[in-house]
């Protein structure tokens, strides 16, 4: 005979499923709890670290507001970390400014301008040195447009402007010569290229007999008078020799080192 087994009701397996049910719910509770805890270490941890970060920036900001200004404005990406380099090896007096240093261009590109990598290697120099580069050119046309490619005079291109054509090396950051005054500059630079001896001055032309445009000329003397330096390079230098007389300076070849 078969043994009678006991039927366990209905009622205490919905219990049982119930009681199953409750328990998973409260597991997921409890983790969600968690996960929201964590949530907020992580964001808490985040507004921190945000925190000390805007703290830190405020600090350099504060220490040296001079510092963070250039860093912004510089004309050069590269000028712009070697000037912070610089400022921090100046002397510890703040209240003294680094000397600005004038640099006259005359357009971009060697044939009918300033030599690139001259105006570049004289602002890079500058900047390392702790001193901020300012330049200038004189708001006129430039005397003729090379094509830099042919070398040869590009008749199809319209007049081109000596301020707007050197804005390109200078990143825009350029006033016009007539703005610039020695009173305000340790020192005065003009690189070479050919405009400095066709937009510049008419060298190109009449040689010895040129003539220096006025705005420049007046700088130079004013630059002579107050005993700064006034730095050329290549035939920039002729601008110097005509405007002061009696004043040497090294232009040419020296027959000597002569090669050819």
């Amino acid at each position: 005979m078969p043994q009678n087994r006991r039927r366990t009701p209905l009622s205490a397996f919905d219990s049982d499923v119930r009681s199953v049910t409750e328990n998973c719910q409260r597991s997921e509770a409890h983790h969600a709890v968690d996960r929201d805890i964590e949530d907020r270490k992580d964001e808490t941890s985040r507004m921190m670290l945000t925190t000390m970060l805007h703290s830190q920036l405020l600090k350099f900001i504060r220490s040296d507001v001079s510092k963070f200004m250039y860093f912004g404005s510089s004309n050069l990406h590269t000028s712009s970390l070697l000037n912070i380099k610089g400022l921090s090896r100046r002397r510890s007096d703040k209240s003294c400014d680094p000397p600005k240093i004038a640099i006259i261009l005359s357009g971009c590109g060697y044939l009918d301008g300033s030599e690139i990598s001259e105006c570049i290697s004289t602002t890079i120099h500058i900047s390392e040195k702790g001193m901020i580069p300012v330049f200038f050119a004189p708001d006129a046309d430039i005397c003729e447009v090379i094509d830099h490619y042919t070398k040869e005079p590009d008749n199809s291109c319209s007049q081109r402007n000596a301020l707007v054509e050197s804005a390109r090396l200078a990143r825009s950051c350029i006033q016009p010569l007539c703005d610039c005054e020695a009173c305000n500059f340790g020192a005065l630079i003009i690189p070479g290229g050919f405009g400095a001896v066709r937009t510049l001055s008419d060298f190109a032309t009449k040689g010895c007999d040129c003539t220096v445009i006025p705005d420049l000329e007046k700088l130079i003397q004013d630059f002579s008078c107050e005993k700064k330096p006034i730095g050329t390079i290549c035939i920039a230098g002729v601008l110097v020799a005509r405007v002061l007389e009696g004043v040497k300076v090294t232009l040419g070849k020296d027959c000597k080192y002569n090669c050819n």
